[in-house]
């Protein structure tokens, strides 16, 4: 008589058998739509700490733009663009992944897998945000159009079940307390 049932030759793996059901709420249920233990930040503080990095980033490049006579071009747009992109993708890398306006209202961007984020994140993550920017600033219609995909990309956390805009969904990454 053979060990094996007869519908199993020999020498092969056992089927699979499927741990038994758990309903949401009990005990051993590890089912998560979200990021497991993300304590996502309110898009009306992380809208504060963009608002503070803008300041900290513009005023500096309004001086520069008005100083050059470049203020209000196609020109400054794009050195708008690449600054914040420097300042937003190395800030994040380097600095647990908050700039100085996440920092002062205490949230940090992390990685969607849970890995330190990388140089390739936060510049991606920036670079989205710098692309529509400076898109925006072509001439009607485009801008229009833009402006509009820009606008949307703020407000997608609204009604995203992770709180994610479209930079962080681009990058792996959310916005958390810190």
């Amino acid at each position: 008589m053979s060990a094996y049932p007869p519908s199993q030759p020999p020498n092969s793996v056992p089927p699979y058998t499927p741990p038994p059901y758990t309903p949401p709420g009990q005990p051993g249920y590890d089912y998560q739509s979200t990021a497991r233990g993300a304590d996502y930040a309110s898009v009306w503080i992380r809208f504060v700490a963009v608002f503070i990095d803008g300041l900290i980033v513009g005023i500096p490049l309004l001086i520069i733009g008005a100083i050059l006579g470049v203020y209000g071009s196609p020109v400054y747009a794009l050195i708008q663009g690449v600054a914040y992109l420097l300042y937003e993708g190395l800030l994040l890398a380097s600095n647990n992944g908050q700039t100085i306006g996440k920092k002062i209202m205490s949230v940090r961007v992390v990685s969607t897998d849970g890995q330190p984020l990388t140089m390739s994140k936060t510049f991606t993550r920036a670079g989205v945000k710098a692309l529509l920017s400076v898109a925006s600033s072509i001439k009607p219609p485009l801008a229009s159009v833009f402006g509009i995909l820009s606008l949307l990309d703020y407000l997608w956390p609204f009604w995203d079940a992770n709180k994610q805009t479209w930079h962080d969904k681009a990058a792996g990454t959310y916005v958390v307390k810190a």
